[in-house]
């Protein structure tokens, strides 16, 4: 959401972004407004891709000689 500030009136707030977007890692924000007035929004989230490969490690905590 967004909104238009002069002073100290505000406009009606707005739809900026919609969809489904990558939470943060770390748990801040995951977006951020520069100085300038432009705006850095997060990656959209897409599907998630199968897996085409598989890979088995047989005796993996066997000590190795």
């Amino acid at each position: 959401m967004a909104l238009s500030v002069s002073g100290e009136t505000y406009g009606a707030p707005r739809l900026l972004f919609e969809g489904r977007f990558r939470a943060a890692a770390n748990g801040n924000s995951n977006y951020d407004v520069a100085k300038d007035g432009r705006f850095l929004h997060v990656q959209p989230l897409r599907p998630p891709v199968p897996a085409t490969r598989v890979e088995v490690v047989l005796n993996g905590l066997a000590k190795i000689r």
